[in-house]
């Protein structure tokens, strides 16, 4: 079974009284639960993916998945969506798997990161191929549907992206925060991320990269 196949599969208290003088009783706010930091493993790769934005290749397929990604109020998103990523010595490579079921114009997937170079870098791709970022970035996209056509029912669209280490900095560990937007039939314009948001976290979740495998 196809990736692509897998994951349209996804898609489809009493207060008591007290006599006069009695001490108010001392209460202490409970401590806000730690959020833990989200991690996404990246395995390493020889070969880079071809950008085609059909997420078919084997680096692809043995890649983890983020969970599903969230609505702001932190409940799971729909439809489905997730990233996977990948690297080698010339960059980290992400695919963007979303489910959807009106594709338009300004829908997009995208990430804003930090690497070695503490300096951030975002960038936003659309369905139709529109890369909003730095120029060093590449992406390919493909959709199961018709961009900005309400009159049918459209399946799905996935984006292949590589971000230079040029640009990023090459780091063990990469900050990162996932965002998807899209406007489903009928209903408004909402926005879907991952890490989940969790009260008291920056929103960041880090991409930590495997070493490669060695070789005997």
């Amino acid at each position: 079974m196809s990736l692509r196949t897998a994951l349209f599969a996804i898609s489809v208290f009493t207060a008591s009284s007290c006599a006069k003088g009695c001490a108010s009783p001392k209460t202490t706010a409970p401590a806000a639960p730690k959020c833990p930091t989200e991690v996404l493993i990246a395995r390493h790769i020889d070969k880079p993916p071809t950008l085609d934005g059909e997420g078919e290749e084997k680096a692809w397929l043995d890649a983890n998945p983020t969970p599903a990604y969230a609505f702001g109020d932190g409940g799971v998103g729909r439809p489905h969506t997730e990233t996977r990523a990948t690297w080698n010595g010339s960059a980290l490579y992400l695919l963007f798997y979303a489910g959807d079921e009106d594709l338009e114009e300004d829908d997009y997937m995208g990430a804003e990161l930090i690497g070695g170079n503490g300096k951030p870098v975002s960038f936003k791709v659309s369905p139709n191929g529109r890369i909003d970022g730095p120029i060093e970035i590449q992406a390919g996209i493909d959709h199961d549907g018709t961009v900005a056509d309400a009159g049918d029912d459209d399946e799905e669209w996935l984006v292949e992206a590589a971000v230079p280490w040029s640009l990023l900095g090459k780091a063990d560990e990469v900050k990162v925060r996932f965002s998807r937007a899209d406007k489903p039939k009928d209903a408004a314009k909402r926005t879907l991320v991952w890490p989940a948001p969790c009260t008291g976290s920056d929103g960041f979740g880090v991409i930590r990269l495997q070493a490669p495998a060695k070789v005997p």
